[in-house]
């Protein structure tokens, strides 16, 4: 199996870097790639499937772990650990408001390096929201415990497939499956009944978005 490790170079991430476009938030790394680098990476994207997963882990980890909250409240936690650490340090190797290579921006002082990463990771967040399709937004309406709930989908793009039986309106390869509808109106959904939806707009499908 192919794995993604080990994982190092974290010096030169969130945008501190000036070389390979590194400092902006707007474009793929691949993209920097030469051809004689990582010729596996682009090929598996050639899979559909691994392309779809790849997108479903992007949609699922961005309502947690990814939420930009969750992401930026983790950065002052550990800029607040090390704030006593980096006074020390700076005062050992007065680096601070002067340019180190391979940075791009050059801070001057060290509240003004966090804030600009943490403006950075939203502009990051935000692009990489832009080069998907956006999961299908569910809303319940009252009586969400009662025996029928009244589902109401909206999407910004795109038909809206589902199925009432929890499986997957997309089947392997990106077809449409057998049992999934198109959505038009609201859905009486059972209170015991699940739900899967995506958007799908010419051969690319969203994210899904699961009610239960």
């Amino acid at each position: 199996k192919v794995k993604m490790e080990p994982i190092w170079d974290w010096n030169l991430s969130f945008g501190n870097a000036s070389g390979k476009n590194g400092w902006e938030p707007e474009e793929w790394y691949t993209t920097e790639l030469r051809s004689t680098e990582y010729l596996w990476f682009p090929r598996l994207f050639q899979d559909p499937d691994f392309e779809q997963k790849y997108i479903d882990r992007w949609g699922a980890l961005r309502t947690n772990v990814f939420a930009a909250s969750n992401i930026l409240a983790r950065v002052d936690e550990m800029a607040l650990l090390l704030n006593e650490a980096q006074d020390r340090n700076f005062k050992r190797w007065p680096i601070i408001g002067r340019y180190v290579h391979p940075n791009y921006y050059v801070g001057k002082s060290y509240a003004d390096e966090v804030r600009w990463m943490k403006n950075w990771i939203k502009m990051r967040i935000t692009w990489i929201d832009r080069q998907f399709l956006q999961a299908p937004v569910a809303s319940l309406g009252k009586g969400k415990e009662s025996a029928n709930r009244q589902l109401t989908l909206s999407a910004t793009g795109g038909k809206i497939y589902f199925t009432a039986s929890g499986a997957d309106p997309r089947l392997p390869g990106g077809k449409i499956a057998p049992d999934a509808k198109v959505y038009s109106t609201p859905i009486t959904l059972a209170k015991d009944g699940k739900l899967m939806a995506r958007v799908l707009a010419g051969n690319r499908w969203s994210s899904p978005t699961l009610v239960d």
